[in-house]
């Protein structure tokens, strides 16, 4: 799996929002977290600090393209090996790198928010409801106010 966040990590100018992706990068570390929004700005707030965070400590855009890579491939993988005893591994690999990893080439937000997703799927089929962010209570509780 690592030979796929360094072939992803590697790329230059691939994928049509590779541009916005380093505009983005550059304007975070011009403006920082907050001034990113304060000039009216709208992108979810944790690919932002992500952002700001990988600006303040490499100051280096192929650095965030490595980050947002290992966590995409990380979830991906964590949710593919649990499926370990109903799915075969490389079968897993092989359908995730011929359908969905050139994908995320292009769409890293949506990479990273899938992945957190297949990952998550886990603790609903366990019953582990606490570690699911909307629980049936919060959702009630929600609806009642």
């Amino acid at each position: 799996m690592l030979i796929l966040v360094f072939v992803k990590r590697l790329r230059k100018e691939i994928g049509v929002d590779y541009d916005s992706y380093e505009r983005i990068f550059n304007t975070v570390n011009e403006l920082s977290f907050i001034g990113y929004y304060l000039v009216g700005n709208i992108i979810e707030p944790e690919y932002i600090f992500l952002n700001y965070i990988t600006s303040l400590i490499w100051n280096n855009y192929h650095f965030l393209l490595f980050i947002t890579a290992f966590i995409t491939i990380y979830f991906f993988y964590e949710s593919m090996s649990y499926e370990i005893d109903t799915v075969s591994f490389p079968f897993s690999v092989f359908i995730f790198t011929t359908i969905q990893y050139s994908y995320y080439f292009r769409i890293l937000r949506l990479g990273i928010a899938a992945s957190i997703v297949a990952y998550s799927l886990r603790f609903i089929k366990e019953g582990k409801n606490k570690s699911v962010l909307f629980q049936k209570e919060w959702l009630e509780k929600i609806n009642d106010d």
